[in-house]
């Protein structure tokens, strides 16, 4: 974004750039680090996967990155590698000022971070250790108050109904400005939206003033408007995972 007051680097296949951004390419837990990013209007490095490939498959001793999974997040100016989705997202917003100035607010969006993370983990049986049947999908995505996933969606709504947030105006921590807990919620249930379509009236009924908030985000930030629109709605989490919630979504 032209004007802004944060770090502008080079575009992400360019080098000397201030963030590099080790993921796969799915639209998944490194859309976090990429939400806040794009909103801030800082470019940043997304690494090929065979350089994120030569890291992950070095031996600990020997890796400048500790870590046995991405997200991973290398920070030129702090010089630091960091990985895990939350760390990377609270790392992100202390440095671009996203963080609420409350503290007991920052405890709260930290709090949304990892709730979020606990989302995706359950959406997708612990990150693929299982497959969806029927009869456990039916349970997790039950429409009504008691289902696991209404459950989730209702927390949301409430942290954000208890600061303020409406269906037309607010945002999540009843903050001036969006903060992190705002972006995260986009990267979570935009990011669902996106590429799972069929969850859209599912979570417009049970988080509409979080939708709002997003939709409010996606409208207020050229940025995050047009990483949506360059975003294709597959691959989402990817892998065997990904075809066994499609075959939930599209089944009777």
């Amino acid at each position: 974004c032209n004007g802004s007051p944060y770090p502008q680097t080079m575009a992400a296949e360019g080098a000397g750039a201030a963030y590099t951004l080790y993921y796969w390419p799915v639209a998944f837990r490194g859309h976090f680090a990429m939400t806040v990013l794009k909103y801030r209007g800082v470019a940043f490095r997304q690494a090929p996967v065979p350089e994120l490939l030569a890291l992950k498959n070095q031996q600990s001793e020997e890796c400048p990155a500790l870590f046995v999974a991405p997200p991973l997040l290398r920070d030129e100016g702090d010089d630091l590698y960091l990985n895990q989705m939350p760390a990377i997202s609270m790392h992100l917003a202390s440095k671009l000022d996203l963080l609420p100035k409350d503290r007991v607010k920052q405890s709260l969006a930290l709090k949304m971070v990892l709730d979020a993370n606990d989302v995706l983990a359950e959406l997708t049986r612990n990150n693929g250790s299982m497959m969806w049947d029927r009869e456990a999908w039916s349970e997790w995505a039950k429409d009504e108050v008691g289902g696991r996933f209404v459950k989730w969606l209702q927390i949301f709504e409430e942290v954000g109904k208890r600061s303020g947030l409406g269906p037309t105006s607010g945002w999540v921590l009843g903050t001036e400005e969006p903060t992190v807990a705002d972006l995260t919620c986009f990267a979570v249930f935009t990011n669902m939206e996106h590429c799972l379509p069929e969850l859209s009236p599912f979570l417009r009924k049970w988080a509409p003033s979080i939708m709002a908030a997003c939709d409010r985000l996606k409208a207020k930030s050229q940025g995050l408007a047009d990483m949506m629109a360059a975003q294709p709605q597959s691959p989402y989490c990817s892998g065997q995972i990904e075809k066994s919630i499609r075959s939930m979504l599209a089944a009777p």
